[in-house]
């Protein structure tokens, strides 16, 4: 039997990038304040006391070099792991982001960039549009990377841990709201798929389609439907590219309502890939979404009418099932 630890998302990703450091030499941290403060949520605290400077490296506030150094690092034999301050940063580096993904098609796979990008991301800490405003669908356009959402301490370990294994690009985002989130992780050195969505909670009445921070909202709406006698399927989209088709087309065809509930802007963000995936297969669903306001984002607590909150997404659960 496993034995399992309560730890946090923070605490596991540390962990998994030390394991993973001292089981392979080719891995090397790149980033912003990760020597000085353990970068952000404290992630990288204590290893370069342990690793040296050589293989955790921090470099200036200039996001503009960090992937074209992880591309020239990668190609030299090493395993970058490169850390953004911001996941919003990384537009500043988009030439870079857009060059990572398709050299490796374009080589026909000779040319190997094992890169992990590690990015706090999202909303509901009140810092305002500039480091919190929605980015994901961009890069949905981008070729050849993937992109991995931990909503948990244990899938936290399992993607990371896959992720540099990984021969291609990947994006590794983090939530900041999460980083103190405690659950359960098992010492099994186990790996996560970095393609496929989990079912967090099976249902036939209604799906709700959601990951990261607002995912535990989406298991709460659940719940309180589940005591009036409604069914509601939970998917944590875990993977943000690629969208992990077989699943979504699986739960509508099984339930026929789904709600998108992301904190990106509403109707966009994911929603638009998430409706052509669902309707190409299922065309008599119902797919709509639960998003934020279609402004920027402020500073301080006026950012809660801008975001989607519990409210909104309970609404939309019952007008959809009234429906």
């Amino acid at each position: 039997m496993r034995n399992e630890r309560m730890i946090t998302i923070g605490a596991t990703i540390n962990e998994t990038l030390r394991e993973e450091m001292e089981r392979d030499a080719s891995i090397v941290l790149i980033g912003e304040d990760i020597a000085t403060i353990g970068g952000r949520g404290g992630v990288t605290a204590g290893l370069r006391k342990t690793f040296g400077k050589d293989r955790v490296i921090q470099t200036p506030l200039v996001e503009e070099l960090l992937l074209g150094i992880a591309i020239g690092v990668a190609q030299s034999g090493l395993r970058p792991v490169v850390e953004f301050g911001h996941a919003n940063f990384l537009m500043l580096a988009w030439s870079d982001v857009y060059k990572m993904g398709i050299w490796r098609r374009l080589s026909a796979n000779k040319i190997s960039l094992p890169i992990v990008v590690r990015m706090k991301f999202g909303a509901y800490w009140k810092y305002g549009a500039e480091l919190t405003g929605p980015f994901i669908s961009s890069l949905q356009s981008v070729l050849g990377i993937k992109i991995v959402v931990p909503s948990r301490p244990a899938d936290a370990k399992g993607l990371l841990r896959q992720a540099l294994r990984t021969d291609r690009p990947v994006l590794f985002l983090e939530h900041a709201k999460l980083y103190g989130n405690i659950g359960p992780v098992s010492d099994d050195r186990h790996f996560s798929p970095l393609d496929e969505a989990v079912i967090r909670r099976s249902g036939t009445d209604l799906s709700i389609i959601s990951y990261g921070y607002l995912l535990a909202e989406a298991e709460k709406a659940a719940r309180t439907l589940a005591a009036e006698g409604v069914s509601v399927e939970v998917i944590d989209l875990v993977s943000l590219k690629p969208l992990d088709q077989k699943t979504l087309i699986e739960s509508a065809q099984k339930t026929k309502k789904i709600i998108v509930f992301d904190e990106e802007t509403q109707g966009g963000g994911l929603f638009p890939f998430i409706f052509t995936i669902i309707k190409r297969s299922v065309p008599d669903a119902r797919v709509e979404s639960v998003g934020s306001r279609p402004v920027p984002l402020p500073f301080g607590p006026a950012e809660n009418f801008i975001l989607p909150q519990s409210d909104d997404l309970m609404k939309a659960l019952r007008t959809m099932l009234s429906g």
